[in-house]
């Protein structure tokens, strides 16, 4: 069976959400910190932080409670765009099949679905 990725968005970090109520090990939740991400408008730093230690303790308690998590951290590689650290993963975890929660943000949502056509 080809493992699915459950890719996980910085502002996805619901641990009520249905995909959280049973683990699997045909599942793997991916988190990204990427630059390309942290960068494509100015944040404060302290607000950078805030979402990746929050991504960090998240991926954490998933791992606590059994679930499959893979983690890119900001410093993992220079790649800095989402499409080569997920292309990464799927190579790791040896799947194609990707799917996400409804992003927040439009531009997202568009950059997401042009990953999968």
């Amino acid at each position: 069976m080809n493992p699915t990725i459950r890719l996980v968005l910085g502002d996805q970090l619901n641990p009520l959400h249905s995909w959280y109520t049973t683990t699997s090990k045909n599942i793997t939740y991916v988190f990204i910190e990427c630059k390309e991400e942290a960068s494509y408008a100015p944040h404060h730093i302290q607000k950078v932080v805030g979402i990746f230690t929050s991504m960090r303790d998240f991926a954490q308690r998933l791992r606590d409670q059994g679930h499959q998590v893979w983690y890119h951290h900001i410093l993992d590689s220079t790649a800095a765009e989402l499409s080569s650290i997920l292309y990464s993963a799927c190579q790791e975890i040896g799947s194609s099949s990707v799917v996400c929660q409804e992003p927040d943000e439009y531009r997202v949502k568009q950059y997401l679905q042009k990953l999968n056509s």
